[in-house]
């Protein structure tokens, strides 16, 4: 599935219709022609089987559009993907056009939030009803504010209509009405419990309570990513291990003064953010290689470890022990050694660590993880999370956010650069074993090796399972 850059945006361009044959008054009063662009791609290019022509609009009725944008409106700005949910048909209804069609032609359409960022996701596909075939497939990413604009844009034009057909007192003007009206408390109950999966407007008292213990446990980016790692099963549980979880990390301290200039110097952190590609992340001639995009997370992640690497004057060397991460850092071994120590969080969350500060201003540290690899990792995640946003507390999670993904495309690059993988790779196909062995160089998992080596093309991975397809 191709990647499309949508630099333009998401646009919904639509020509009000009179409606043969359509006895429902929403659905007769919004029929229209409706194109959506994303960027330079018409995502409603259709084949139509009858006319046995290509268009690039569908004919439909806004009105159900209209409504499942409203009724999952907090869903699609503010619940993330993770493990838990790939599976899960629920979410698939809330984030997915397709579930909402009710009989008509709209795309394929996914929207799924990664935190500043919207992802989109587009497939082709046969609508036999109607006899045509959209044609476009691809994906990218959008500014959430940006999707929040074009989407009120179209719900707005929807009432008009509707309001000019004195048609009121709809579900959708009942619902936008809620949203636009609720106060900056209300709005940041509703962000917080659509991010754990659950219809703000319908729950019962004791997660309502739950809820609000989170928003005073947690605020900002670290409540809403958090929000992504949390079960609902026992919400008042994981909110009381989450309190654990904070007063141990309040244990674990690191003054990481060798960085200062880097979170606090205007011209420091100017360099350190310098997003520059290397040659090998431009476009080439390889089929199977898509080059990194400025909106990418890993993009930002990758160019912010070479970044602090040059800075750091570490070179190419590998960083294969806590020990010697920390003498890069200018760190005691035995006080890193301390905060990665593991600790059982005791539930069932998606979470992986959290940073914060202690009463000193000290940043403070948590890390569940238990095998070395998996230590040094979470703790160059969290090392990400000190660069980028010094001033808050943050949250690593195994969701799929913006943030999360940035995290372990920083954490790649820093442990184990992908320049210096590729100049220990000197065949045309690289082996399991030689993964293996440049993971026990580099000090983490073969998983982020094999990584690291398909996302900067160095090679393709030859497997035994591939030699009997």
């Amino acid at each position: 599935m191709a990647f499309r850059d949508a630099t333009a945006g998401l646009r919904f361009a639509f020509d009000w219709m009179d409606a043969e044959r359509v006895s429902a008054p929403e659905l007769a009063a919004t029929w229209a022609s409706l194109r959506i662009d994303v960027g330079d791609t018409v995502i409603t290019r259709i084949f139509d089987e009858r006319s046995r022509t290509i268009r690039d609009m569908v004919f439909v009725p806004l009105y159900p559009l209209a409504e499942w944008l409203v009724t999952n409106w907090w869903f699609l700005l503010y619940e993330f993907e993770n493990p838990a949910k790939e599976n899960d048909p629920a979410f698939f209804r809330r984030h997915s056009l397709a579930s909402s069609r009710e009989g008509y032609g709209y795309p394929n359409l996914q929207i799924i939030s990664s935190g500043r960022l919207v992802r989109l996701v587009w497939t082709a596909s046969d609508h036999t009803w109607f006899r045509h075939t959209s044609l476009e497939q691809g994906w990218t990413w959008i500014d959430r504010d940006s999707f929040h604009e074009s989407c009120a844009n179209l719900i707005e034009s929807v009432l008009a209509r509707l309001h000019a057909f004195d048609i009121r007192d709809t579900l959708l003007e009942k619902e936008w009405s809620a949203i636009q009206q609720a106060d900056n408390e209300e709005s940041e109950f509703c962000k917080t419990a659509a991010g754990l999966g659950w219809d703000p407007y319908a729950i019962d008292d004791d997660a309502l309570a739950s809820i609000l213990t989170l928003g005073q446990t947690l605020d900002g980016v670290a409540l809403e990513e958090a929000a992504a790692a949390i079960p609902l099963d026992n919400l008042s549980a994981s909110v009381t291990a989450l309190h654990s979880v904070l007063d141990y990390a309040r244990q674990n301290i690191l003054s990481l003064k060798s960085l200062t200039p880097l979170l606090y110097s205007s011209l420091d952190r100017q360099v350190l953010f310098e997003t520059r590609l290397s040659p090998h992340d431009r476009s080439t001639n390889n089929t199977w290689l898509r080059p990194f995009e400025r909106r990418d997370p890993w993009y930002e992640g990758y160019a912010l470890a070479r970044n602090l690497r040059e800075i750091l004057k570490l070179g190419r060397r590998p960083l294969p022990t806590l020990f010697v991460i920390a003498s890069v850092l200018g760190e005691s071994p035995e006080q890193v050694k301390k905060v990665t120590r593991p600790k059982n969080f005791g539930f069932g969350l998606l979470l992986e660590g959290m940073v914060t500060r202690d009463d000193n201003s000290n940043f403070a540290f948590a890390f569940s993880a238990t095998r070395e690899e998996s230590k040094r990792f979470l703790f160059c995640r969290a090392l990400a999370d000190v660069l980028t946003t010094p001033e808050t507390s943050s949250v690593l999670t195994k969701a799929r956010s913006w943030r999360q993904q940035r995290g372990r495309a920083f954490a790649a690059e820093f442990l184990a650069p992908s320049s210096a993988i590729r100049e220990r790779v000197s065949s045309h196909v690289i082996l399991e074993e030689d993964i293996d062995r440049l993971a026990k160089e580099f000090g983490v998992s073969s998983f982020v090796i094999a990584h690291q080596i398909d996302n900067h093309s160095i090679a393709p991975i030859w497997s035994e399972a591939k030699k009997w397809r």
